[in-house]
């Protein structure tokens, strides 16, 4: 039986679609390879024509249209697409045209990717170079891969230099113009239907509006947000609010360079770095000033204000029509807590649920999983079934990603010993050399994983069963009718978290558990519980991803 072949194809900059780097042409080169070896070609349900556009027919590829500089799964979804395949058996070869179109020069992240492929037993082959284990083939995909990236490096440094350059000649060369500016021949103008919202902004903030009452003003007014037109969003945030309150453009100065990349990683740059591009002016500089002072006070004030009030579901509640988080509130006309889900603030429906009635049902449901042991069992077993289908290629590059730099670690330390070690004798400047490279490689791998782990979100395994079982002390005792132990009630003092001395019963410890927010808050914690609402539908319950029940 042939073997099954993968093609992936890949993409990143104008240039290289006008050459022999277009999809059309690594189509056709690495189609005639698979050929010339006999394989079949898998079938991705992803098809690409003869011109290397996508089509519902033709050939079954994985094409990305985008960098890999900073490591496979930033910009890569078809590459990730294909490790999941991969993770399941599904053919047994990726080709590619060659070693430029899976790294820009880094052996660490390109060594964590085919480490990967071998743990499922996939090969990696390139169309137009050798691929076997010999040292040269090692040396030819590194310099390849390192020509690659000088390349896009060399690019990329003349984009910068090219837009500074425009920036120290007072021309604005990047992205959208701020909300109520607009930009002509590379200079900001006023906008003409926006200029005056912006300013009435500062107008309404300084005469003592919330930025939630400003935002819900410019909504009802039909007044839409920046970037709505990409982003299809129609209602303005409180956030939106204070980024334009504290952008100095509207004082009359545009910063350019105020931030700075770093391995994929967005950090503010020094001050000397700033370049500043006079623009007209929506404020005056001491009306700014106050808001900035307002907006320092109003922070300043929000983080140091206590809470209140326990929302046990708070951030577990979502509408099930547009996925939004439901906001706890209370009802001081009723004096109860709610969840609600208002379209002012983006939702797509008007709905509220009372607290302590979903909340009593969820627990009763959760209460039913944490002392049945087989329900628990069943529970994790499905959700770790679900996490594998889902991500399980993503922990595997990850896991790969982190073993190549726990060997990079290790060279560092055995080339910071070498240097330190006087028989040696190695100088400082080849220390510095080989020290700065290593940096290099360790800062990317981190780059990576960082990357793939925002990818994955908060989809992480769920907790191990064993750490379910101290939530039972609790009804151990009451089943067995015996007080409990000293070190139980540490214990169960520390899960709960509230003083020992209040146990004092097993009566009491119940009551007061049944009774706290918080506690009901450790159990859905615990055990991911996820609740979807929406307006004429019953809300369903989810614990550790798994439908449980309606409620």
């Amino acid at each position: 039986m042939p073997d099954r072949a993968a093609l992936y194809l890949r993409v990143s900059t104008d240039e290289q679609r006008k050459t022999n780097l277009s999809i059309a042409s690594q189509l056709a080169q690495c189609r005639a390879y698979a050929a010339r070896k006999g394989y079949t070609l898998f079938d991705c349900g992803r098809y690409v024509d003869e011109l290397g556009a996508d089509a519902s027919t033709g050939t079954p590829a994985y094409v990305d249209d985008g960098s890999m500089r900073y490591g496979a799964g930033k910009t890569t979804p078809a590459l990730m697409e294909l490790l999941s395949a991969a993770s399941a058996g599904s053919f047994d070869v990726v080709v590619a045209l060659d070693v430029t179109r899976l790294t820009r020069g880094d052996d660490a992240l390109f060594g964590a990717f085919k480490m990967q492929l071998r743990g499922y037993h996939v090969r990696l082959e390139f169309a137009t170079s050798t691929t076997g284990d010999r040292m040269t083939d090692h040396i030819n995909e590194s310099v390849r891969g390192l020509a690659s990236y000088i390349e896009n490096d060399t690019r990329a440094r003349k984009v910068r230099e090219g837009k500074r350059g425009s920036a120290v000649n007072r021309q604005r060369h990047t992205g959208p113009a701020p909300f109520g500016y607009t930009t002509v021949e590379k200079q900001l103008a006023l906008g003409p239907d926006n200029a005056p919202i912006a300013a009435s902004i500062f107008e309404s903030y300084l005469k003592g509006a919330s930025l939630r009452q400003i935002a819900r003003d410019l909504t009802a007014a039909g007044v839409l947000p920046p970037f709505s037109a990409t982003h299809g969003n129609i209602a303005w945030s409180w956030q939106t609010v204070g980024r334009i309150l504290k952008n100095p453009v509207y004082r009359g100065t545009y910063i350019f360079g105020s931030r700075q990349s770093i391995d994929g990683e967005v950090h503010p740059a020094d001050r000397d770095q700033w370049v500043e591009i006079p623009c007209p002016r929506l404020v005056e500089d001491a009306e700014w000033y106050a808001v900035q002072e307002r907006l320092a006070v109003s922070a300043a004030t929000v983080r140091n204000r206590p809470t209140t009030r326990t929302y046990s579901l708070r951030g577990r509640i979502f509408c099930a029509d547009c996925g939004r988080r439901y906001v706890g509130q209370f009802n001081c006309r009723d004096g109860r807590v709610e969840y609600r889900h208002r379209k002012r603030d983006g939702g797509g429906c008007q709905h509220h649920a009372v607290a302590g009635s979903i909340e009593d049902k969820a627990f009763e449901a959760v209460m039913e999983v944490i002392t049945s042991p087989e329900k628990a069992k069943a529970y994790y077993e499905r959700a770790v079934a679900e996490h594998r289908k889902k991500f399980g290629h993503v922990d595997d590059m990850i896991a790969a990603a982190l073993k190549v730099r726990a060997k990079d670690v290790r060279t560092f330390d055995k080339l910071t010993a070498s240097y330190l070690d006087p028989d040696i004798g190695m100088s400082k400047p080849e220390f510095i050399r080989r020290r700065d490279e290593l940096n290099r490689k360790i800062a990317a791998i981190d780059s990576q994983v960082a990357s793939l782990e925002s990818q994955r979100g908060a989809e992480t395994l769920p907790p191990e069963l064993q750490s379910l079982s101290q939530f039972k002390l609790i009804d151990k005792a009451v089943a067995s009718k015996k007080p409990l132990t000293a070190d139980e009630r540490r214990e169960l003092a520390r899960v709960l978290g509230v003083p020992v001395v209040s146990l004092e019963s097993v009566e009491a410890a119940r009551a007061e558990f049944w009774t706290s927010p918080e506690m009901k808050a450790e159990y859905f914690a615990a055990l991911g519980v996820r609740v979807e609402a929406a307006k004429g539908k019953r809300a369903r319950l989810f614990i550790l991803g798994q439908s449980a029940t309606s409620l």
